[in-house]
């Protein structure tokens, strides 16, 4: 039998970022498709925390080599990594304070990627794109590499396999009032699937009409873990040529499809979502003037989107949860890590553009990731 050997507190890794969206608008106040929404980072911080109670526990390094395993990661590392993906292929070289400077004028631009599909699972994300359809790399991606380490001698088996979850709060902004440029009615054939919610959550349903909406600001965000397979604890280079195994998206949203908390008096517009229901999709084809003065007058979410990660699908975004959250499971074969081997996993940020709920409601708004990690699902949501 397996032992885990868990006491007290439990020990935890919290990648921490805060980046504050900004739009810029041409000619109007609403921006979506054809105008970027740009960010800056507010702040960016490392902090892993270990309790001596524990026996086992998590380790992470930047780069995978022996040696660099440790209860820290300097912030610096990450950015260099997160610059050297945004083209700037010499970070490695730059003094920390260039690597700061340089890192705190990215700007983060809406963007989309449709991911990889092997069997009934997503393999990899694809390539990048901005709306209009170009290749880019204004998204931020670092890689981590997670291993187990023994805190104290015991007499205890060295069979440790680690099980890592994702704890709450990976994704955090508050909610913003917006005033749409007019009424945007739902299409009256419309019907909602979502039954049974929660009291206080309602389906939106078709012949509805909007023209003020309380949105939380996180919710065309996007989260993804590229996971690869496990190797040899402190030789980076078996990575060299390997693709992910799977790959889990997270979103800020709550359901797949749109919902109104009548309590907390929050709009929820459902992901990505065909034309007939998007909500951004109708708000930009009712409003944007500056792109129908231009001939562009109508927008449609491509179908390889929303047929890959839609609302039908098994690949679809998960909102992280309770039973959502089981990031590196050690009952899977692909995913056991012990003491002397490692797993590097790729974290991507982005915010997705096809988003039912990506609009002008980022505007000069904060989104926080917070990537913590913790060896027990127990109290933890």
């Amino acid at each position: 039998m397996r032992k885990k050997y868990l006491f007290g507190k439990k020990l935890y890794i919290s990648v921490l970022t805060s980046i504050l969206v900004l739009l810029t608008t041409i000619a109007t106040t609403f921006a979506w498709v054809g105008v970027f929404a740009n960010s800056t980072f507010e702040s960016f911080d490392v902090i892993i925390k270990a309790s001596g109670l524990e026996e086992y526990g998590i380790v992470i390094s930047a780069t995978g080599e022996e040696g660099t395993f440790s209860d820290s990661i300097s912030s610096t590392s990450i950015k260099r990594q997160i610059l050297a993906n945004w083209g700037y292929h010499d970070s490695e070289v730059m003094d920390d304070n260039t690597v700061n400077n340089l890192f705190s004028s990215l700007n983060m631009h809406q963007c989309t990627n449709t991911p990889i599909v092997n069997g009934n699972k997503i393999q990899k994300l694809g390539q990048f794109k901005t709306i209009e359809g170009n290749d880019t790399r204004q998204y931020y991606k670092f890689d981590i590499y997670i291993s187990s380490t023994r805190f104290y001698e015991k007499s205890s088996s060295s069979s440790f396999l680690l099980d890592a979850y994702l704890n709450p709060g990976l994704l955090q902004a508050k909610t913003k009032q917006y005033r749409l440029l007019g009424t945007v009615p739902f299409p009256s054939s419309y019907v909602s699937p979502l039954t049974d919610l929660p009291n206080g959550i309602r389906a939106i349903n078709g012949g509805e009409e909007f023209l003020e909406v309380n949105s939380n600001v996180a919710s065309a965000a996007r989260v993804a873990f590229e996971k690869y397979e496990v190797v040899e604890r402190g030789v980076p280079s078996l990575y060299v040529g390997k693709e992910p195994i799977s790959t889990i998206i997270y979103s800020g949203d709550s359901y797949n499809y749109p919902t109104y908390n009548e309590i907390d008096n929050i709009h929820e517009f459902g992901g990505i979502l065909p034309d007939a229901y998007n909500f951004a999709a109708l708000y930009y084809n009712y409003y944007d003037f500056v792109n129908a003065k231009n001939g562009v007058n109508h927008v449609s979410v491509p179908a390889e989107l929303y047929n890959i990660r839609g609302v039908e699908s098994e690949t679809a975004d998960r909102t992280l949860h309770s039973t959502t959250n089981h990031l590196i499971d050690s009952q899977n074969n692909e995913e056991k890590i012990g003491l002397s081997t490692m797993m590097k996993v790729s974290i991507s940020f982005w915010i997705e553009g096809w988003d039912a709920d990506c609009y002008s409601v980022l505007d000069r708004n904060p989104i926080t990731l917070s990537v913590s990690l913790s060896l027990a699902n127990e109290e933890i949501f």
